[in-house]
């Protein structure tokens, strides 16, 4: 058998493979998963392996209900997933005082946590630390309050 045929056969044994697997419950989807739910700036609803997931997003609190922000927060995080799926990353802590999973959001290799900070409508958050990526939080909260973004526009 020659070289040629081997990769072609390898080839088609990892597409039969591939094809036929399952998805992986504690392996992250590569296609990412769908948002079902924005709730506010802060915390939106994944569909994951059939499930709806509640996700608060790491290193950012928007402006709760009934105060200026809120509604721009909301509108700020649906526009930045658009119908993009999602994908989650964590840091160490999985989960929050109300069972929700704590992660950033990444759509198209962007980290959306640090989006909505870079679009003014949080701050970044660090009353329970900073995280791997403060340095693009800083970064990306020192950019708003010069623009003058959202928060920081009064």
């Amino acid at each position: 058998m020659t070289s040629r045929p081997l990769a072609t056969v390898l080839a088609g044994l990892a597409l039969l493979v591939t094809g036929c697997a399952g998805p992986s419950v504690s392996a992250p989807s590569t296609a990412g998963y769908p948002v079902t739910k924005i709730v506010d700036g802060d915390t939106v609803h994944v569909r994951r392996n059939g499930e709806d997931v509640k996700v608060r997003l790491l290193r950012i609190n928007t402006t709760e209900r009934g105060k200026f922000g809120y509604s721009q927060g909301q509108r700020q995080l649906a526009k930045l997933i658009g119908n993009r799926p999602v994908t989650l990353e964590f840091e160490d802590e999985r989960r929050d005082r109300y069972g929700r999973e704590l992660a950033y959001l990444i759509a198209d290799g962007k980290n959306l946590n640090i989006e909505m900070v870079r679009s003014g409508w949080t701050k970044f958050y660090v009353k329970y630390g900073t995280g791997k990526y403060a340095k693009a939080f800083r970064r990306a909260e020192n950019e708003a309050k010069s623009a003058r973004r959202g928060l920081w526009s009064q």
